[in-house]
């Protein structure tokens, strides 16, 4: 009778070879994956001291989609009369009006005169969409330069793609005494000869970030035009840009997509946009690239082997918001402008939180996540070991561990918080190469896409560590 026994006793194992070592960081637990488990842990672990882990780790917003955006969605499933036509797959590169609607956004945008069915290719989210970049740009042995801190699905996709991974790290310097101000995003700056440094034959992807996750640095056009200048002396390389932030700015800094800085640019470059980060739907996953067709067409091709195609009627409701995004809202110009203050206001509340919790935050120029430097709590608490009880839990099977981590003080300040404050934030080691991980130990990084409750409430939770 089958399940009568198990594998091992009905004599039926079955084994598994070892992953080649060039990947088997593909294998460990991801950060992701422990910060979920320590959260259910504290839930059950705590019987009642909190109500809940509040989760100012993960970027995801916690309340509802805008009401023209469900209502759009809606829309499109209960319209019986063209269910035929938004019920069955897509075309791999997207639905004309989607892809449509998609250029007369962005054109003006990247200065480009854009193609529906040349310049787009709709992914399965922003994730899906690196993905693809990486399988379509690169060979086994090519080369990928990051810039870190960086978003760790990037290395991951490299390491898919069988490719060497290169890194430069910005670097967080003091502001100037003279400008008697807190830390700011603009203080990460990117040392351009190191830059330069990464660069050989082999290499032939470049990934930028802005708005950046994690530090919330804009990258300005005169910083996007030195790092056009040392892209001439490699004109085998394309340039991915991620730009999921677009929508989500602060004070007078400006999104200057990389694609419009030049002609140069836009012919090398694949830029990535999502729906998720901007109409507070990130369960959507639809994503898009624009690009010169050479690239889209490269993409298109994977594309048809990975996913094929994506859902036909998000494509057709989010083809109708994006042109509702532009009309006048909740007392604004228009959706953007509504979003950009709700954000910036969310910030400064997460700003004033942590600094009343006595860290140092540095202010975001763009995203909604915010570094804040953690060096005062060394006095309070071990953290270059793993916490005891984190252990035990390790032990029981309900925390997997990534074991080059069980020393990292930003891992362990993390596992604390949520284990003994209710506070969950995301340690920026994570974001870096090992063998530069300690750069991200007295940081750590902090979402603010969370209700004003959630945020006021955690940095009561957070005032607790210096009590």
């Amino acid at each position: 009778m089958f399940g009568s026994a198990s594998g091992a006793e009905s004599g039926a194992a079955h084994e598994l070879d070892d992953i080649d070592e060039e990947r088997a960081a593909l294998v460990q637990p991801s950060v992701w994956l422990e910060l979920s488990q320590l959260m259910m842990a504290s839930r059950l672990e705590n019987g009642g001291q909190f109500e809940n882990v509040i989760n100012t780790g993960q970027g995801f917003p916690d309340w509802p989609s805008p009401e023209f955006v469900r209502q759009a969605a809606a829309d499109i499933f209960l319209d019986a009369a063209n269910a035929p036509r938004t019920s069955v797959y897509s075309p791999t590169r997207g639905i004309t009006p989607f892809l449509s609607a998609l250029c007369a956004e962005y054109g003006p945008r990247i200065k480009q005169k854009l193609d529906p069915q040349r310049n787009v290719c709709v992914t399965v989210g922003a994730s899906q969409a690196i993905q693809l970049c990486m399988q379509a740009f690169l060979n086994r042995g090519d080369e990928v330069v990051l810039i870190e801190p960086f978003f760790d699905l990037y290395r991951a996709a490299a390491m898919l793609s069988h490719a060497t991974i290169r890194s430069v790290a910005l670097q967080l310097r003091s502001p100037p005494a003279s400008a008697q101000r807190q830390s700011n995003a603009c203080d990460f700056v990117l040392d351009m000869a190191a830059f330069e440094s990464c660069f050989n034959e082999n290499t032939r992807v470049l990934v930028l970030n802005s708005p950046h996750n994690p530090t919330g640095k804009m990258f300005s056009r005169d910083e996007y035009s030195a790092i056009m200048r040392v892209l001439r002396k490699f004109p085998k390389v394309t340039v991915v840009s991620d730009e999921v932030y677009e929508h989500i700015t602060f004070d007078d800094h400006e999104h200057v997509p990389f694609a419009s800085i030049s002609e140069e640019a836009f012919a090398r470059t694949v830029s990535i946009y999502s729906a998720g980060k901007t109409f507070s739907c990130t369960g959507w996953k639809v994503g898009w690239l624009i690009a010169p067709p050479a690239l889209i067409s490269r993409a298109a091709l994977i594309q048809q082997w990975i996913v094929f195609s994506v859902c036909t009627p998000l494509q057709a409701a989010l083809a109708n918001i994006i042109s509702r995004a532009r009309e006048p809202y909740e007392g604004h110009e228009n959706y953007y402008a509504w979003l950009k203050a709700e954000y910036t206001r969310k910030r400064d509340i997460q700003v004033r939180m942590l600094a009343g919790a006595s860290l140092r935050p540095v202010v975001p120029m763009g995203a909604f996540f915010v570094m804040a430097d953690t060096a005062r709590v060394e006095s309070s608490m071990e953290l270059h070991t793993l916490p005891p009880r984190v252990a035990e839990l390790e032990k029981q099977g309900l925390v997997t561990i990534d074991a080059s981590t069980r020393a990292r003080r930003d891992y362990n300040l993390v596992r604390r918080l949520i284990l003994e404050y209710g506070v969950s934030a995301v340690p920026p080691s994570a974001f870096y190469a090992e063998a530069n991980h300690e750069q991200g130990a007295n940081l750590l990084r902090f979402s603010f896409c969370r209700s004003d409750g959630a945020l006021l409430e955690a940095g009561q939770r957070l005032q607790k560590l210096f009590e």
